[in-house]
């Protein structure tokens, strides 16, 4: 019998161990799942996103707890010596400090996220929101120390004395994260803009890291760009003027037209395109808005979908009934060029509004015998053999 409960106290911190994740692991599966979907029900989302962000990080911690009472309440705490045990206990507390601290800065990265839905313009947060993890993360860490007995003044004073070494060592680094501050905050940059760089690259911002910019291509390809370079080139924010934008397309006809015709002809046809290319992309940005109405639940939320909503409507009656402008600019080598200039209410319709417009000016230039020069150059034999 003896020998029995002595093999029983062999196996003891494994039992232990084993005993607890198993509870953790039914918990998990069963409580919190079912909390999950109780939650999913009320119309307030805190208590979602507490549920999601704890579940992340539970059986981290009930692993550490297991540890901790498979050490702390069996024989081998006496086999370790009060140093090492103390070194343990303090990194079992330091990790589920840590936990909690991650939990912390996922709450408050989905409120970045909630907040910034709600703004006209959304910013990048990517940026942001990896800062405040790292902020809470850290502080975490000093209060993990400090609750373990190890003084944190040390160790500041390390890193206030390092700091100029890591600060040369991570200049790259630390200039992409501090061109990424600038240009979140100054605002001439946000989600959902359609930018030019300077390299001829243009695409939607996605979001920004704090190292990189992500812009998504039409193609559906992303551009990484790193922030220093985005903060310092020369780019086009094309969603940063006012609504509705210009679209200007060049044009040139031969010397020999009639340039009156000319004018009445493009302008019927600019008119023509301006109008059915607003109503289709009226129709897909109302389409979109609605769609974003009918998943919101937010009286505040609803409310500014629907006033944006309006504003649209408001837009896409001014626009579909705007009159294109047409001017002659020059006398160039071949033809005489001019500017026709429409509007779009998106940037899915600037294209759309080129696209169309270039191909049926140029059928009805075909019809109507208007030219469309393109250089030509005429070129004299000296001394040719006469025939």
């Amino acid at each position: 019998m003896g020998g029995l409960l002595a093999l029983v106290g062999n196996f003891a911190p494994i039992v232990i161990f084993v005993a607890i994740v198993l509870v953790g692991f039914v918990v998990d599966l069963f409580l919190l799942g079912t909390l999950k979907r109780i939650t999913k029900r009320t119309p307030i989302a805190f208590d979602d996103l507490l549920l999601n962000s704890f579940g992340k990080v539970f059986m981290f911690i009930v692993v550490l707890v297991a540890l901790y009472f498979s050490v702390n309440a069996t024989y081998l705490a006496s086999k370790f010596s009060p140093n090492i045990l103390k070194i343990f206990n303090s990194a079992i507390l330091a990790g589920i400090i840590m936990a909690i601290g991650w939990v912390v800065a996922d709450l408050i990265n989905h409120g970045i996220d909630a907040y910034v839905k709600r703004l006209p313009q959304e910013v990048p947060t990517g940026i942001i929101k990896s800062i405040v993890k790292l902020i809470i993360l850290t502080v975490s860490l000093l209060v993990a120390l400090e609750s373990s007995g190890i003084s944190v003044t040390p160790i500041l004073t390390a890193l206030g004395v390092g700091g100029l070494a890591v600060a040369l060592a991570l200049q790259d680094s630390l200039s992409n994260l501090f061109a990424g501050i600038n240009v979140v905050f100054s605002g001439q940059v946000r989600r959902g803009d359609f930018v030019k760089l300077e390299n001829g690259e243009e695409g939607f911002v996605e979001d920004m890291t704090w190292r990189n910019t992500l812009i998504r291509t039409m193609a559906n390809n992303i551009v990484i760009v790193p922030n220093s370079k985005l903060a310092s080139s020369i780019l086009v924010n094309y969603d940063l003027i006012d609504k509705p934008r210009g679209v200007p397309v060049a044009l040139g006809v031969a010397y020999s037209s009639d340039l009156d015709r000319v004018e009445r002809i493009t302008l019927e046809v600019a008119r023509e395109v301006q109008r059915e290319i607003t109503e289709k992309a009226g129709r897909m940005a109302l389409d979109n808005l609605q769609r974003k109405l009918a998943e919101v639940k937010r009286e505040a939320d609803r409310a500014r979908l629907q006033s944006e909503m309006e504003a649209l409507e408001r837009l896409i009656d001014e626009v579909r009934e705007w009159n294109p402008i047409l001017r002659y600019r020059e006398f160039g080598d071949s033809s005489i060029n001019f500017i026709v200039i429409l509007r779009a209410i998106t940037v899915d319709a600037v294209f759309l509004l080129k696209h169309e417009f270039i191909k049926r000016v140029k059928r009805r230039y075909d019809e109507e015998g208007i030219e469309i020069p393109f250089p030509q150059r005429d070129i004299w034999f000296r001394n040719w053999p006469q025939s």
